[in-house]
């Protein structure tokens, strides 16, 4: 339930980001927008103000042409008049198209002064020319009735107050854009902040939690394989009290009927050498099963111990010395990992046995001159791990879960109770012991033995071991 209220802040997070940052995007837009367009009216204004004062400009430049050519008669002035005329008329029609709307009016009054304008001035060319200009026309012809020229500068110093004051204002508002952004990036710095804030304190809490449910989970994990392991050991345990009164009861009812014949074929009086030779026969089977009874009780029933404190270190060692003989004819590598030694209680002679047994079986699973046999040894909280393995050709699934049966073995020769007993000694030392393989790259026996011994179990007391 807290992860999805997590994953729900989260989205809302995340909307509520995307939400702002469009609001931003909005207002940044839109700004731009109207920068954009004060821009335009700013550059609007200066073609409309320029164009006005190049008009006024032109005008008395004309007039002053027209002067030149009306009293010296040089036909220059005319090719200049003709330009000025065409640069007027081009200004007059730029002013007219490019015009604000509320001065259309004077844009159009403007255009009709112009034309009159220079109509008059190109008659005083025409009269010129002719010869014809009478004393009147020369008298009057600064005269403002006769021109246009002083109404064409008002008309334009009035369109150029007007634009001025239109430039003005547009300026004023394109230079106070720039603290639209100010604020605009100042309130997306704010919302950024505000918002890396928010995304990182969600992420920390959801990486908490998540850390929390992982870690919870992988102690629940570790649990539940621990309570496997037990679950396994008490099984395995379990498996060998039940088998070790099956096996002991069927030795038993097994040895009397032995016995009667060992009995019987010493009582019998024999002449005949033929029959003397069947006994011989009888008898040494019936020793051959009465010593096989033996060892599967030995091997399935709990035994007295001789406890002593001592290092499992120099155990392992004396093992290996008993079994140096194969390990060399078989040239096998030997690794040696030892933690720091520690004492235990366990019996040495028992124990060195269980270790040469799993040795043994070890060195006959691996290939000769090529396997490698390594002994671990670790100190934990109350016990000391010994781990012995190989790298041999392992076992299946199913040949492991009745490795530690009576009379269960993979090998060609072999009775199946070597194992079975190394399990009856561990265990007589309220001990564990685990086997993990893989076939083709070999075999783990896990042993651990606790480092101070707590008391001769029994069989009823088997199921309660851990």
């Amino acid at each position: 339930m807290k992860f999805v209220q997590s994953e729900q802040n989260v989205r809302n997070g995340y909307l509520a980001a995307f939400l702002l940052l469009l609001l931003i995007y909005a207002v940044v837009f839109f700004s731009t927008i109207r920068m954009n367009g004060n821009f335009k009216k700013v550059e609007h204004s200066y073609n409309v103000i320029w164009s006005l004062e190049q008009l006024s400009s032109s005008i008395k430049d004309a007039e002053s042409i027209t002067s030149g050519y009306v009293f010296l008669s040089n036909p220059r002035f005319l090719e200049s008049f003709q330009a000025i005329k065409k640069q007027s008329d081009s200004l007059v029609f730029h002013l007219q198209v490019h015009t604000a709307q509320s001065q259309m009016g004077n844009a159009g009054k403007l255009r009709d002064l112009v034309n009159r304008e220079f109509a008059f001035l190109q008659q005083l060319i025409d009269s010129r020319k002719r010869g014809i200009i009478d004393s009147v026309q020369m008298t009057h012809i600064g005269a403002p009735e006769f021109q246009s020229s002083a109404k064409i500068f008002a008309l334009i110093d009035l369109m150029a107050r007007t634009e001025r004051l239109s430039f003005n204002q547009d300026t004023y508002n394109l230079y106070s854009m720039p603290f639209t952004f100010i604020i605009t990036n100042l309130v997306g710095l704010l919302i950024s902040l505000i918002l890396g804030f928010y995304a990182y304190r969600t992420y920390n809490k959801e990486n908490r939690e998540k850390r929390r449910y992982r870690q919870e989970l992988e102690d629940g994990i570790k649990q539940l394989q621990e309570t496997n392991k037990q679950l396994d050991d008490l099984r395995s345990i379990e498996k060998f009290a039940v088998s070790g009164r099956i096996t002991r009861t069927i030795a038993h009812e097994v040895r009397n009927p032995l016995t009667n014949i060992s009995l019987a074929c010493e009582q019998l009086k024999i002449t005949d050498e033929d029959d003397a030779q069947l006994i011989g026969i009888i008898k040494r089977n019936t020793q051959r099963i009465t010593d096989l009874t033996s060892e599967v009780l030995n091997s399935t029933k709990f035994t007295e111990l001789n406890i002593k404190k001592v290092f499992v270190h120099s155990v392992i060692e004396d093992t290996l010395k008993l079994a140096m003989d194969r390990i060399n004819l078989n040239e096998i590598q030997i690794i040696k990992n030892f933690a720091p030694p520690k004492e235990v209680e366990i019996d040495p002679d028992k124990i060195k046995i269980a270790f040469l047994n799993i040795t043994i079986n070890a060195i006959e699973a691996m290939e000769p001159h090529k396997g490698v046999l390594e002994i671990q040894t670790a100190n934990q909280a109350d016990h000391c791990l010994i781990t012995i393995r190989d790298n041999g050709a392992g076992m299946s699934k199913e040949a492991v879960s009745k490795i530690f049966e009576p009379f269960f073995t993979t090998k060609v020769s072999g009775n199946g109770l070597g194992l079975t007993n190394t399990q009856n000694i561990i265990l007589n030392h309220k001990g564990r012991i685990n086997v993990e393989s893989t076939v083709g790259k070999g075999t783990t026996f896990l042993i651990r033995l606790n480092y101070e011994y707590t008391g001769e179990p029994n069989e009823n007391s088997l199921i309660s071991l851990n």
